[in-house]
């Protein structure tokens, strides 16, 4: 996973900064606080009435269609219990389609407040970067 002191390519660069852009506006966060490393929740208080908005003006700056669910991760109901602990369907999920959010985490015992927590900023990034590449093939 990339840190902010990292060197990344033009690309990733023109990216992250769309990417940033975007939050600052949808947010009214300080350029400052969009590092790769900030969390969408905790550093930057993204709430879930944020993530419709923040997807459309990403939609719009990268020229792209991203499908409901498909950016932030929407767990429905059968994979997980009532206390929120991720079930062995919703791990198969989430490798098949958020394996970067799995990173370094214990599967057996993660929740969804562990899961939406670990999604930050690089993560839109390596979305968008991911994204870009099956659009243009």
């Amino acid at each position: 996973m990339r840190t902010q002191t990292s060197v990344m390519d033009k690309r990733t660069e023109i990216i992250y900064e769309g990417v940033r852009n975007v939050l600052v506006d949808a947010l009214g966060v300080d350029k400052e606080e969009v590092t790769l490393d900030a969390t969408l929740q905790r550093d930057l208080g993204v709430e879930s009435i944020d993530d419709l908005d923040i997807v459309f003006r990403l939609e719009r700056t990268f020229a792209i269609k991203i499908p409901r669910g498909e950016l932030f991760v929407d767990l429905e109901r059968k994979f997980h219990d009532d206390v929120g602990v991720i079930n062995e369907s919703g791990i198969t999920y989430l490798r098949s389609n958020y394996q970067h959010l799995l990173i370094g985490v214990d599967e057996h015992s993660l929740t969804l407040d562990e899961l939406t927590g670990r999604i930050n900023v690089n993560s839109l990034v390596q979305y968008l970067e991911t994204k870009l590449d099956k659009d243009v093939k």
